[in-house]
């Protein structure tokens, strides 16, 4: 059997005050956490600086970024 793992992220509030309509949560699971963890750390020296939050946010961030990301992404053995 082999051992996999999970990278999770959400978005939106379900707090009361909230605006968000949804809350949408997205568990990115891969039996290599190395090569996602990789492709992560390369997104972020494309940046050209660490995100203040410390998590890459596709919304601040440049569409070939966001692209190049997603492109790495698609060739990995992944399920989400």
């Amino acid at each position: 059997m082999v051992m996999r793992f999970g990278f999770a992220d959400e978005s939106g509030s379900v707090t009361r005050y909230s605006q968000d309509r949804y809350l949408i949560v997205a568990i990115l699971i891969t039996a290599e956490p190395r090569r996602i963890a990789q492709l992560l750390h390369r997104a972020h020296q494309a940046l050209r600086r660490k995100p203040s939050s410390g998590e890459m946010k596709a919304a601040t961030s440049e569409e070939p970024v966001i692209r190049r990301m997603l492109r790495a992404l698609a060739d990995e053995d992944i399920s989400v």
